[in-house]
């Protein structure tokens, strides 16, 4: 038989206690706004009213989750770039040396096939709606190279013209480069339009996909290091120049956005102060070691090595980690300037 009075298991079940009322008064509060949308239920249908409130298996058990996540004491840091992104957490109180995680959230290889077979799908799918296209108004494009050369060799041989279906040469345009026929004004066919919208909806069931992925590793995340985070103030804007194509099967914007909505959520919980931003032009996490040396690393180096004290680990854990341990004394300040 397990004694509840003292020791460990008395942290354990008051732990637990707490997040069991914290869950009830949490649904006590849903349930009064479901009695009181007479409304809505009357018009969206009482199921809609408790999806949008939470009153179902999954929103409780999210309830619970975050609850549990609320009464976590720990700080982290997190490093985000193209191909990844690395958190690493440190507990507020005790042996920081016991409680340190550390998380590393990459695409794997299942994952990048499944992007590659899906960009195929699409380049293929792009040049049968272009054939489409062509074929239905062959008036408003030129023949191409190839074709104009058979249909000259062919008027010099003498046979009659043979007229082309498909020409595949560029759209008939302007001096200035603006199409003669606007592109809305197209005939499409109906196979045409199956297909755009097959293309449509396609994408956005690969939008939901992603939507929900970002938001269960965002809810993993929050639930093992806690919703008092800080994380690099990078724009995702000036890496689409150069890294689009990283970013489309990353998707770390999407993640960080999620990560934001999850620690919001957990912080209104008094469970921290969530993802808090620091800029990054004085502070250079990746570019610095523990011990405060700074170790200069270009784009291609993925391992931190320092010839000062020796220490030596990934890249962007190491990032995370000092992220953690070098905004510690300033972070009280930070999350002060975000709250207000």
């Amino acid at each position: 038989m397990i004694r509840r009075r003292g020791g460990m298991w008395s942290g354990v079940f008051s732990a637990a206690f707490a997040v069991r009322r914290a869950v009830q008064r949490d649904a006590q509060a849903r349930l009064a706004a479901y009695r009181a949308a007479h409304h809505e239920r009357a018009v969206a249908g009482p199921a809609a009213v408790r999806d949008r409130l939470g009153l179902t298996l999954p929103g409780l058990e999210r309830a619970a989750r975050r609850a549990a996540a609320a009464g976590l004491s720990r700080r982290g840091g997190v490093d985000v770039n193209v191909s990844n992104l690395a958190v690493v957490s440190i507990p507020t109180t005790g042996v920081a040396a016991d409680g340190l995680r550390a998380t590393c959230v990459a695409r794997s290889g299942p994952d990048a096939d499944r992007l590659a077979a899906e960009r195929l799908r699409q380049r293929r799918r792009n040049r049968a709606l272009q054939r489409s296209r062509r074929a239905a108004n062959p008036h408003q494009y030129q023949l191409s190279a190839r074709q104009q050369h058979r249909a000259d060799r062919r008027r010099a041989a003498g046979p009659p013209p043979v007229t082309v279906t498909t020409p595949t040469g560029p759209r008939i345009a302007t001096a200035a480069g603006v199409p003669v026929q606007a592109y809305r004004r197209d005939q499409l066919s109906a196979g045409y339009r199956r297909l755009r919208a097959q293309t449509a909806a396609d994408g956005a069931a690969r939008t939901r996909a992603g939507r929900t992925r970002a938001q269960i590793v965002a809810a993993t995340i929050v639930a093992t290091h806690g919703a008092e985070l800080v994380i690099e103030a990078a724009d995702l804007r000036a890496w689409a120049a150069r890294w689009g194509r990283g970013l489309h099967a990353f998707t770390p914007g999407m993640l960080v956005a999620a990560l934001r909505h999850e620690t919001s959520k957990v912080a209104a919980l008094g469970g921290g102060a969530g993802l808090v931003r620091a800029g990054t032009r004085h502070t250079a996490w990746t570019q610095h070691c523990l011990c405060g040396t700074r170790t200069p690393k270009q784009l291609r180096h993925r391992r931190h090595h320092c010839t000062t004290c020796g220490l030596a680990g990934g890249r962007d854990l190491m990032a995370a980690l000092v992220c953690r341990v070098g905004l510690t004394a300033n972070l009280d300040d930070a999350v002060n300037r975000a709250q207000t």
